[in-house]
């Protein structure tokens, strides 16, 4: 860190000097032109040249004829993820049923809109203005949205709904919508402080909100294996034994009282909450362990297979709540400047 002294130019003028290894660095010389912005906690940014804030990003993403979906759809996601705003597909042959469909797809789950398409090509936009959407707002309807999703899995195991486990293994899709707008609007202000200061957002914060909205979506993932396992056990003519689903539900309440203390404790700064949802990790396994030791008992190889999925979706739902806990511990337990 470099330290000027504010000189007098003029009559009322005030200039500062800009440090000579910066300006060797961005080639600067004398009538240069600079972009100065003001940031949340009232320092500055310097940036060489014109910065141009309105200018869309866009790529053109080359498609074989025979080009796996999933291929298509990967890059499809990264350049979303990049920023890109104009997405082109351009096609070697014709795109085929399955291509058209998986770009259908993940382009409703992106937000993106599809402006332009013919049989070899497609024009893919995002409309969102990334400056008007509250960050924060979103991983709490992200949060809102799972820790329901977790109510209702174990609603629908006590009760053995099926309907109720196939509606929440289908919000997983919405689940999926908040992770990646959540995470490209992230990326991109980690990229654009201009675009942070905007948002309300800073650096550090930038860090730890992906982190924890890569912990929720991982933990959405876990809630829809729950209920996919009730659904083919359903389907294969089986169902647990009520001291298997007592013990399921023992554990996966636990869970869900784990991540609630987790989540209030990273929004609130509450160290307290926080350390009590770590706590519950040690708790939640030692429960899993006498789970492990129930299955060695069971014959049937299905009821074995979904009740070992289960339990272990369960500790990974305790072992990513650690996670945000911690997270929140780190906010909590943060020097005052």
């Amino acid at each position: 860190m470099e330290t000027r002294r504010i000189m007098k130019l003029g009559r009322s003028s005030l200039v500062v000097s800009l440090p000579k290894r910066w300006v060797e660095l961005n080639h600067l010389k004398q009538g240069d032109v600079i972009t100065i912005t003001t940031q949340r906690d009232g320092s500055l940014a310097i940036f060489p040249g014109v910065v141009k804030r309105d200018r869309k990003k866009e790529i053109t993403i080359k498609i074989e004829a025979d080009e796996n979906p999933d291929f298509i759809v990967r890059k499809i996601v990264s350049s979303y993820l990049n920023g890109c705003s104009d997405i082109y597909l351009a096609s070697s042959g014709v795109l085929s049923v399955a291509q058209q469909k998986a770009i259908r797809d993940i382009s409703g789950k992106l937000f993106l809109q599809i402006m332009e398409a013919d049989s070899k090509r497609m024009h893919i936009q995002s409309l969102l203005d990334e400056s008007r959407v509250s960050v924060e707002s979103g991983i709490r309807r992200m949060y809102v949205l799972t820790s329901s999703m977790c109510q209702d899995v174990l609603k629908a195991l006590e009760t053995w709904d099926t309907k109720l486990a196939k509606s929440v293994y289908a919000l997983d899709d919405n689940v999926d919508q908040f992770f990646f707008m959540l995470l490209r609007l992230l990326r991109m202000a980690m990229l654009d402080l201009s675009l942070a200061n905007k948002m309300g957002l800073e650096p550090l914060n930038c860090l730890d909100y992906e982190a924890v909205v890569r912990k929720i979506e991982h933990i959405g993932d876990h809630v829809a294996n729950i209920a996919a396992r009730i659904i083919l056990i359903d389907g294969a003519g089986r169902r647990f034994d009520q001291e298997t689903i007592g013990a399921m539900l023992k554990i996966g309440t636990e869970a869900h009282r784990a991540y609630e203390k987790a989540f209030m404790a990273f929004v609130s700064k509450d160290a307290e909450l926080a350390n009590q949802a770590i706590e519950l990790r040690t708790h939640i396994s030692k429960l899993c362990d006498r789970m492990a030791e129930k299955i060695k008992e069971q014959k049937d190889n299905i009821i074995v297979c979904g009740t070992c999925s289960i339990r272990d979706s369960i500790m990974r739902i305790a072992e990513f709540t650690a996670g945000i806990a911690e997270i929140a511990m780190d906010h909590a337990i943060t020097p005052k400047p």
